[in-house]
């Protein structure tokens, strides 16, 4: 393809798995197009749909390629506690079990004041892990879409290693930067500023603060370990 010429793509990944941030840096350093990536309202390519047949005929029609992202699955656990944005209205992680597995989540407690049959509901560390072993699943286990690349959030955070992904989508799919000096996004969606700390604290996985002690236990216990080994295998470097 020309320079000049747009590449219509998609980047998916569940909540607070790094799309903003990959989106971001294609959209600021390639000829691309991000088309559907915002809302949940009725928009057929929503960057945190799972996989689907229907999604796939859009994607074969309309589309040059897409991007999953993946997030060490402890690391998003972890930043889904802390926020999450409203995955709870789109996606089942919530039940009234009141258990040492729930938490009262501030978005969801204010929604419910305005929203009473939504009365004791709380967000469920258990679901939360399903629907990531869920999501990835739809995505590992489907032959229909295969022109897509996997991408790990982690590696975009180091700059030799940001390059070397970026390179290999480059020769992959034909895309030729439109500037010498790579464009790294200072503050996506969802995210305050990024600096060196962050960075570091995010590769970190030993930091988990969000999660309590028996969250973890059962994280370790329950993410699925031949998605995690699959993802890790995906990861372009």
């Amino acid at each position: 393809m020309e320079a000049s010429q747009k590449h219509p793509i998609m980047v998916f990944g569940p909540h607070r798995s790094g799309t903003n941030f990959v989106q971001k840096i294609l959209e600021l350093n390639y000829p691309v197009e991000q088309i559907g990536t915002g809302r949940a309202d009725g928009d057929r390519t929503w960057k945190h749909h799972s996989y689907s047949d229907r999604l796939a005929d859009i994607l074969d029609k309309e589309y040059s390629f897409a991007i999953i992202c993946a997030r060490d699955p402890i690391k998003w656990l972890n930043g889904i506690v802390k926020f999450n944005a409203n995955l709870w209205k789109t996606c089942p992680v919530i039940s009234k079990d009141n258990s040492i597995y729930n938490w009262e989540y501030k978005n969801l407690v204010e929604y419910i004041e305005d929203h009473p049959e939504w009365k004791d509901f709380k967000m469920d560390i258990r679901l939360c892990i399903k629907h990531w072993n869920d999501w990835y699943f739809s995505w590992f286990y489907q032959t229909r879409f295969t022109n897509y690349t996997f991408i790990h959030y982690h590696d975009m955070l180091v700059p030799e290693k940001r390059n070397k992904v970026l390179g290999m989508l480059e020769i992959k799919y034909g895309l030729e930067r439109t500037s010498d000096t790579l464009v790294i996004p200072g503050e996506v969606e969802h995210s305050k500023a990024w600096n060196d700390m962050k960075t570091k604290e995010e590769l970190d996985i030993s930091l988990t603060a969000n999660l309590k002690h028996e969250w973890l236990e059962y994280a370790f216990e329950n993410f699925d370990p031949e998605i995690v080994e699959k993802i890790e295998a995906s990861r372009m470097i």
